[in-house]
Formats: C-alpha cells, sequence, structure tokens
C-alpha cells in the first residue's frame, strides 16, 4: 500500500498497488524494481536435546565463542542484511578448501581446510564478529539424502529461518532443502540443543516466545590471520535417537 497525502484537499488517499509492480518511484525515475526479500518459516525446535561433543570441545577450545552473550533471537531482514549474509555464506565456502576428517570430529575457527562444522562456525563467528546477535545464529544438524550427517549455520529472522550452506552458494530457506533437520542450537550458547520438528508441526506457543526482531549496524572487522588447516567431515546416523547421532560428532 502506498500513501499519498492530497495537500489540497486535506486528506489522505490509499492506493492499492499490484503485487509485483514497480514502484511509483522507481518507475519515475526510470530504476529497475528491487527483488522482494525472500519468506520461510521458524524452524520448530523447542524439546532439550543433549549437546554435541563438537560442541563441547569446541566452547572448550574458544570459550570467547560460546556462553551467555543475550541478544535477540531473531534479526529484521533487509536488503542490507540479506546482501551481507549472501556475502558472508559465499566468502566462506571459497576460503575453506573441503577435506574430508579423519579422527575426532573437532569444530575449528580460522582454518583453511576443513568440513561442514568448520564452515558453520566460520560463518557463525563471521557474522557476530559484524554485529549480529549471536541468539539470531543457529547451528543446526540436519541429515542430507544419502544418509550423510551434515551441520549448517542457520539465520533466524522476522521473515523466517535461512540456511547458511557450505553446499549451496545461495542462502536458502530451510524448508527448500531436501534435508531432515534433526536438531539446533537454542540461544547464543552452543552447548544448548533443542530437537526441530519436522516442517509444518510448529508449536504456536514456541513461535510466540520468540522476541520481536533486532534491527542490527552490522560492523566489519579486520580479517583474522589463519591458523593451521585440518581435516573433515560427518559419519552416517540415525535420526530417531539424537543422542546417538551426537555421538558420532
Amino acid at each position: 500500500m502506498r500513501r499519498f497525502l492530497a495537500a489540497s484537499i486535506g486528506i489522505v488517499l490509499v492506493v492499492a498497488q499490484p503485487a509485483g509492480a514497480v514502484p511509483v518511484e522507481e518507475a519515475a525515475r526510470g530504476e529497475a524494481p528491487r527483488p522482494a526479500l525472500p519468506h520461510s518459516i521458524a524452524m520448530p525446535a523447542d524439546i532439550p536435546v543433549p549437546a554435541l561433543p563438537g560442541a563441547i570441545g569446541f566452547c572448550h577450545a574458544y570459550p570467547q565463542a560460546c556462553g551467555n552473550r543475550g541478544g535477540a533471537e531473531r534479526v529484521a531482514l533487509t536488503e542490507q542484511v540479506w546482501a551481507e549474509l549472501d556475502a558472508v555464506n559465499r566468502a566462506v565456502n571459497a576460503a575453506i578448501r573441503p577435506e574430508r576428517e579423519t579422527g575426532p570430529d573437532r569444530w575449528r575457527l580460522d582454518t583453511d581446510a576443513g568440513d561442514c562444522d568448520d564452515y558453520a562456525v566460520q560463518k557463525r563467528q563471521a557474522l557476530i564478529e559484524r554485529g549480529y546477535p549471536a541468539g539470531a545464529i543457529a547451528l543446526a544438524v540436519a541429515r542430507l539424502p544419502h544418509g550423510e550427517m551434515h551441520l549448517v549455520a542457520v539465520i533466524r529472522s522476522d521473515h523466517g529461518d535461512f540456511v547458511l550452506d557450505n553446499r549451496f552458494d545461495e542462502i536458502r530457506a530451510w524448508t527448500s532443502l531436501p534435508y531432515r533437520f534433526q536438531m539446533m542450537t537454542a540461544g547464543a550458547d552452543p552447548r544448548r540443543w533443542v530437537a526441530v520438528a519436522p516442517a509444518g508441526r510448529a508449536a504456536p506457543a514456541m513461535l510466540a516466545r520468540l522476541a520481536p526482531p533486532v534491527r542490527i549496524e552490522p560492523v566489519r572487522p579486520e580479517p583474522a590471520a589463519k591458523p593451521e588447516s585440518r581435516p573433515a567431515s560427518w559419519q552416517q546416523a540415525g535420526w530417531r535417537d539424537v543422542v546417538i547421532a551426537a555421538l558420532l560428532f
């Protein structure tokens, strides 16, 4: 809806603009229409489950990246925020060389080679350093179509939840992916996890508890030096037993 003030008669006219129409101001200036922001839904996750061993080890190795930082649980999605999320996803995907893990699963920051968990925690850290609230950046475990377990970063917004995945440069709504999401972090602490219900089974009470989205002014810090490289990859696991799945990380 667009409002135009009729100054000569002192009233406000409300004019409906057809969906997909070019805004009047942009058409008058000869500008191309701006694409609409994408929409998703919130991941329905509310039942506490044990933390993954990889997450516990990560917090031991990087205590500054964990703990109760507080902050909002969602961000207000704007064109600027979407563009920055896209840039971070692509930059981290390009910076880390895929490498299959051969030993105990460890999640590391600032590595030049690793598996899905290294991409996920690096994206989370990059967004936190740019001013995004830690509580709005989740880590989520999903089962891929061929059975392998996979970790991704998830941005929680007022337009729903979106996945920053090392398998795709484009950010995608979690419901559009052929994954079976199993569990995700709750709030700002990577040591707190909750089970994810299938899409379409969101608990209204849980969704109603989400705080209003926060509008952020991202900052851009200097890039940190990268330490040694490391191996990577997740093993297959069953989805029904979250505890068993957790022990595989």
